[in-house]
């Protein structure tokens, strides 16, 4: 299995957990997942792992992250956030 297909597995658990359709997770493209994602009310970390997917984070961290959001534990070791430049 490659890592892409592992990530939309544990994607797939993911939503089943949050209430959603898995099935209908992986048949998105990755551009839409975040948003699916968001109608079924994830919490932000969820959501900062798979915005960061491709970005900021390596699939093999993406995989890891998703895989302890699954097991109920905390996503992230640790969440860098941005003010956006405001003061």
């Amino acid at each position: 299995m490659d890592l892409n297909e592992a990530i939309r597995d544990a994607l797939c658990k993911a939503a089943e957990r949050l209430g959603g359709g898995g099935e209908e997770i992986r048949a998105l493209p990755r551009a839409k997942i975040y948003d699916r994602l968001e109608d079924l009310d994830a919490d932000r970390h969820l959501l900062a792992v798979v915005g960061s997917w491709g970005d900021t984070l390596s699939d093999d961290q993406v995989l890891a992250s998703l895989q302890r959001w699954n097991r109920g534990e905390p996503p992230l070791d640790y969440v860098i956030a941005s003010t956006g430049g405001r003061e």
